[in-house]
């Protein structure tokens, strides 16, 4: 016997009932945890990966300037922030 069939929500509406249940953990409320937890995974290689081509990228443009402006100084400097 179903108690009630929907929900009512101050600002949101009507929202289906679901009773707290073996299948309903598979059905309902695990999906969208699914979801979540791969978008976090995957947000989180991308800014790693970012984080990494903008270091590269400041390494080369160092790379670059020390070897347009001929000064050692500022080459030697360039070649000990290559292997961070």
């Amino acid at each position: 016997m179903q108690g009630h069939r929907f929900d009512i929500i101050e600002a949101y509406g009507c929202q289906p009932t679901t009773y707290f249940s073996i299948p309903a953990i598979f059905i309902v409320y695990l999906p969208p945890l699914v979801v979540a937890a791969t978008a976090g995974v995957f947000a989180g290689i991308i800014l790693i990966r970012d984080y990494r081509m903008h270091i590269e990228l400041m390494i080369r443009q160092a790379f670059l300037y020390a070897i347009s402006s001929n000064d050692a100084s500022l080459l030697l400097h360039t070649f000990q922030l290559i292997p961070l």
